[in-house]
């Protein structure tokens, strides 16, 4: 039997399909992730979290005779700087001040990166921290800083970065999937495209569906980084879950709409010929058995099993 091109074409097809696919699922979710509003969302809620560890009440009273003192400008206090005015904090409680003041930062890391963020919130002394004893006199040395570095995802420029390969990679994919379907024949058009979204989105969407519960279970935590971070983008993988979710049950449903169509056509073609060879009339051929019944080389047979005549001098037929 001769190999045919196609299938192997089609094998092709198949597998850069799938390998473009889950590219374009990451980076898509990075896309979606980084946009403003949850990018922001998350950013303000692991700044403030942090915050409220490391600023403790009696700070907060000298930020609020600062900011009374100076209400037009940003509050100070030796070397912490909040990214408010004095009168953007008048008559806030100190949760409601990290609050607005981690909302403003989260913002000015998402537009102008983390680089923007580095003169505030730092010189901070941790609740925890115990006062020096007399054995063990005071250092002079300043206090901590937010650690804002990893926030460096939750940035504009990110979310840009990433946006010519998500169109590349999709257009990639709908391109691929296209050549797929015109190298398969029959029910294998819907076969072929729908195993492959399985396949190539399943991964993504069994891992965001994983990190939707997690998210969800963190999220009810109180304090810490993590927790409020979760919260804040649960809604967009709960978002992204469900699209790929619904892209592989698109798939599945080709696929298995392939399966029964193609069993349905066998069991029709076995009846029709059983009927066909009851009544004694010779059944239609398939065109399978079409391509079969072709004339050979001399001393072959036919499908219908009779002899071909030999060729004699001058090209005519022998008896």
């Amino acid at each position: 039997m001769r190999h045919s091109w196609r299938l192997d074409a089609k094998w092709a097809a198949g597998l850069l399909f799938v390998i473009c696919a889950a590219a374009a699922s990451v980076t898509y979710s990075l896309y979606r992730i980084t946009a403003e509003e949850p990018a922001s969302g998350a950013a303000a809620s692991g700044i403030d979290a942090l915050a409220e560890e490391m600023v403790d009440d009696e700070t907060f009273a000298e930020l609020q005779a600062a900011a009374q003192a100076n209400p037009e400008v940003e509050v100070q206090v030796n070397e912490l700087i909040l990214p408010l005015t004095g009168e953007e904090i008048a008559g806030l409680t100190r949760e409601e001040m990290l609050e607005k003041a981690s909302a403003r930062l989260a913002d000015m890391i998402y537009f102008g990166g983390v680089e923007a963020s580095e003169a505030y919130f730092r010189d901070l002394k941790p609740k925890e921290e115990a006062d020096p004893s007399a054995a063990q006199p005071p250092t002079g040395s300043k206090g901590d800083s937010l650690p804002l570095e990893p926030l460096i995802l939750f940035t504009q420029e990110t979310h840009d970065g990433l946006r010519p390969f998500v169109l590349g990679l999709s257009l990639g994919a709908a391109a691929l999937l296209a050549i797929l379907v015109l190298l398969s024949r029959g029910f294998g058009r819907l076969g072929s495209p729908g195993l492959a979204l399985v396949v190539g989105i399943g991964p993504a969407a069994l891992s965001l569906a994983v990190l939707r519960t997690v998210l969800a279970n963190v999220s009810n935590d109180e304090g810490d980084l993590f927790p409020a971070a979760a919260e804040a983008l649960h809604p967009t993988v709960n978002d992204l879950s469900r699209l790929f979710t619904i892209l592989v049950a698109v798939g599945a449903a080709l696929a298995a709409t392939a399966i029964i169509g193609h069993i349905a056509s066998l069991i029709w073609q076995r009846t029709r010929r059983q009927a066909a060879a009851g009544s004694g009339e010779e059944p239609p051929l398939s065109e399978p058995e079409k391509q079969q019944d072709y004339a050979v080389d001399e001393g072959f047979v036919t499908s219908s099993g009779d002899e071909l005549p030999s060729i004699g001098p001058g090209g005519v037929p022998q008896a």
